[in-house]
């Protein structure tokens, strides 16, 4: 699959033909896969290339509509996703004001003339261009046979709307089976393996801190159960997200590990962590014997779930 990085302005030759879904599509859930798999059925129908084109920052961040760039997935995690289901291409082109400023007509002739898309797919409520004036009609009304447009309809599960927004309440509620199911798959966190503060091997609970790629949606603090992939391997887990209350609180909210067994020094690589069960609420012990008893019967708990579901 192929990963094309565009910077406005940009030039571009020969490109061959292609179809396109567009959005920012954070998490690449089950709404954002129908897109995808409309994109590769007419891609396949007209014998085109299949591609989807994102932007990169989130232009909610870069306009100020939200404070805080967290997200549910990466740029290197959609393009895993997409690859995984045979998508040709993926575009990142990069979002700043000048690129916020383009009326529509000069986005269309910018990101669907200029790169030679003949079948153009976007979702109902997508909206484009400056102040986001775009509508899907308005990609009809000015399309002079030079593309065409598909509309797809709103993917709902028991009558809610599929939106990245609403699996972000979900996982901040800790409702992680549910997030998941809209998601399509197990939430997940990428990031390099660091140093920590050596609490955890003390408490014979030996943890992997993990630095976050990007500034991931960090779900409900609490304990999970949790598959993690390390050097190719995946390796059953439970997961601490918050602040260590009863060892002494940390600044900011950690994702820490610790992976059955594995007894492995593991500083400088890359990890994946799937979260797949939401065990419990992170609270403060009254005593570090009682918080080891607790993590023993965690661990009970997670192993038992594991054998039963997997």
């Amino acid at each position: 699959m192929n990963l094309l990085k565009l910077k406005y302005p940009f030039t571009i030759e020969n490109r061959e033909p292609c179809a396109m879904c567009f959005g920012y599509f954070d998490g690449l859930h089950k709404g954002h896969m129908a897109l995808v798999r409309k994109t590769q059925e007419i891609a396949h129908q007209h014998k085109l290339k299949s591609s989807l084109f994102t932007f990169e920052p989130n232009p909610n961040f870069v306009l100020k509509k939200i404070s805080k760039d967290e997200r549910l997935s990466s740029i290197d995690d959609r393009f895993d996703i997409l690859e995984k289901v045979g998508h040709d291409e993926m575009v990142v082109a990069q979002f700043n004001e000048e690129v916020a400023s383009l009326s529509p007509l000069e986005f269309i002739e910018n990101f669907i003339i200029k790169l030679n898309v003949k079948f153009v797919i976007v979702g109902f409520d997508f909206r484009f261009g400056k102040k986001g004036q775009g509508t899907p009609e308005f990609l009809k009304e000015v399309a002079n046979n030079r593309y065409e447009v598909i509309v797809i309809d709103e993917i709902s599960d028991n009558e809610i709307k599929i939106a990245s927004s609403w699996i972000i309440t979900l996982l901040k509620n800790g409702q992680i089976e549910k997030a998941n199911n809209l998601l399509g798959y197990n939430y997940q966190v990428r990031g390099e393996v660091v140093k920590g503060f050596g609490r955890g091997k003390k408490l014979q609970f030996p943890t992997i801190n993990i630095k976050q790629d990007v500034n991931y949606v960090m779900p409900k603090r609490g304990v999970y159960a949790v598959l993690i992939s390390i050097k190719g391997k995946t390796y059953q887990g439970m997961a601490n997200v918050g602040k260590h209350p009863t060892v002494g609180s940390l600044d900011e909210d950690l994702i820490e590990v610790n992976v059955f067994d594995f007894n492995e020094e593991v500083y400088g690589e890359r990890v994946q962590v799937k979260f797949i069960k939401f065990l419990r609420d992170e609270y403060k012990f009254l005593t570090i014997e009682a918080l080891i008893r607790q993590m023993e019967d965690d661990k009970e708990k997670v192993l038992t779930y594991f054998t039963k579901n997997l």
